[in-house]
């Protein structure tokens, strides 16, 4: 029986790059957005 973090794993490899692309950047002004807070 496979692991349900080894299912999300190959779930996140077959999404195709591009629908991924905007979240990414979403996640990556977040992230920084959150730093910025920080300090």
């Amino acid at each position: 029986m496979m692991s349900l973090r080894g299912r999300v794993v190959r779930l996140w490899a077959l999404v195709p790059l591009q629908r991924l692309n905007p979240q990414i950047l979403l996640v990556k002004q977040f992230i920084g957005f959150v730093e910025s807070r920080k300090d």
